[in-house]
C-alpha cells in the first residue's frame, strides 16, 4: 500500500507522494519533502514507510511536531493511522493511503427549538400535563406543548487526583495559525520530560514562562544561518559581520550599501590594495565604477590616478578620499579627480 501526505501551507496546498524509504523533512531546499518556513527546523523529521505502515520521528526540531494535536518526543518513532493530522510549523499534512480519502465525521445540526415549543416553568415529562393545558382543549385555546425527553441529572465534575484540573489546550490565534512552543500559555516542550504526576495546570503554566524565554534562544541557534548571510542578516548584525574583514561602516554607507559589500567582502579582502578591489568598494559605495590608472602618462613611482565620471558636488569627496585611504597599498600616493 502506498502513502501520501496532503499539504496545506500558509500560501499554497500540495500533494506529496511518499515513497518507501526514509524521507527527510525540513526548511533546507536538499531535504526530500523541503518546507520553507523560519518555524521549520533545518532537519526537523523524517518518514520511513514499508508496504504495512509508516514512520514519523521528530529529530530533535526547535518547534516540535503535533500529531493528531500530541507533541511527539524526539527522536521515538510513531505509528502512523489513516486520517493523522500532523502539523509541522504553519504546515498542516494529511497522512492518507494513495486513492483514499478518510471519512468525514458528519454531525447532523442540532434543530433549534422554535418559539411554539419553548414554555415557561419546568420542563413537562411525558404522563405528566397540567391541569390548566387540558381545560378547554375543544375550544383551541390552549394547545398542549409536545413532550421532550427527561431532563439529565447534574453531575459532579470530574477532577483528577489533587483536585487541579488539567491544562486545557491552547487555543489558535484568531486567524486559525499554529501558536509554536514559547508563545503559548501552557508548556509544550519541557513538561514532556516530566512524570505524568506533575502534567498539572499549575506546572504547566509554571514551565511556560521559561519557553519564552528559552525556546526564543533555541530559535536563534537553531536558525543562525540567516544571520550570518548577509541578505537575511538584521540590521544591527552587519558591523558584527563587518568585523570580521577589519571594516568599520560610518553613517553614509546605506543599508543596502552594507549588504552589497558584505556580501562580496570575501573577494574585496583577498584581492585587497589591487586596483581591482580598490575600483569595486568605489563602484558600491558611488554606484559607478572609476577609471583607476596606475601607468603610463608620466606617472611617478608609486602614484596612481582615480578618475569618477561625475561632478564632485555629487558626493562629498573627503568620504571617496577615506575609502581610498583604507583600500589602497600604504606605500602609494594618488590624486583624485572629478569630471567637471
Amino acid at each position: 500500500m502506498n502513502f501520501l501526505l496532503r499539504i496545506t501551507g500558509p500560501e499554497s496546498k500540495q500533494v506529496f507522494p511518499i515513497p518507501q524509504r526514509t524521507v527527510t523533512i525540513g526548511r533546507e531546499p536538499a531535504r526530500d519533502l523541503a518546507l520553507p518556513h523560519p518555524l521549520v527546523s533545518r532537519l526537523h523529521a523524517q518518514l520511513e514507510c514499508s508496504e504495512n505502515e509508516c514512520l514519523i520521528t521528530d529529530m530533535g526540531s526547535a518547534n516540535g511536531t503535533l500529531v493528531g494535536g500530541e507533541m511527539l518526543t524526539p527522536k521515538v518513532p510513531r505509528t502512523l493511522s489513516p486520517g493523522d493530522k500532523i502539523l509541522i510549523g504553519p504546515f498542516e499534512m494529511l497522512f492518507v493511503p494513495e486513492g483514499e480519502e478518510p471519512d468525514p465525521v458528519s454531525k447532523e445540526p442540532e434543530e433549534k427549538p422554535s418559539h411554539a415549543d419553548l414554555t415557561i416553568g419546568p420542563p413537562i415529562r411525558e404522563g405528566k400535563i397540567p391541569v390548566h393545558l387540558i381545560k378547554d382543549q375543544g375550544k383551541g385555546k390552549d394547545k398542549i406543548p409536545p413532550a421532550g425527553p427527561p431532563s439529565p441529572p447534574d453531575l459532579p465534575p470530574i477532577e483528577p487526583a489533587g483536585g487541579e484540573e488539567v491544562p486545557p489546550a491552547d487555543l489558535p490565534s484568531l486567524d486559525g495559525s499554529y501558536i509554536p512552543p514559547g508563545l503559548s500559555r501552557h508548556s509544550q516542550h519541557l513538561i514532556g520530560y516530566l512524570p505524568g504526576f506533575f502534567h498539572t495546570d499549575f506546572m504547566s503554566r509554571f514551565l511556560a514562562l521559561f519557553e519564552s524565554m528559552l525556546i526564543p534562544m533555541e530559535w536563534n541557534v537553531d536558525n543562525f544561518d540567516l544571520f550570518l548571510d548577509p541578505s537575511t542578516s538584521p540590521s544591527a548584525f552587519l558591523p558584527w559581520l563587518a568585523n570580521w574583514f577589519e571594516n568599520v561602516f560610518d553613517d553614509s554607507w546605506n543599508e543596502q550599501k552594507r549588504r552589497t559589500f558584505l556580501k562580496d567582502a570575501h573577494q574585496i579582502y583577498a584581492q585587497r590594495g589591487t586596483r581591482k578591489a580598490l575600483a569595486h568598494v568605489l563602484e558600491i559605495y558611488t554606484g559607478k565604477a572609476p577609471e583607476i590608472i596606475d601607468q603610463g602618462q608620466g606617472l611617478e613611482p608609486h602614484t596612481f590616478l582615480v578618475n569618477f565620471p561625475f561632478r564632485s558636488t555629487q558626493l562629498k569627496r573627503e568620504l571617496i578620499e577615506k575609502i581610498i585611504d583604507s583600500n589602497k597599498p600604504a606605500h602609494t600616493t594618488y590624486t583624485l579627480n572629478f569630471k567637471d
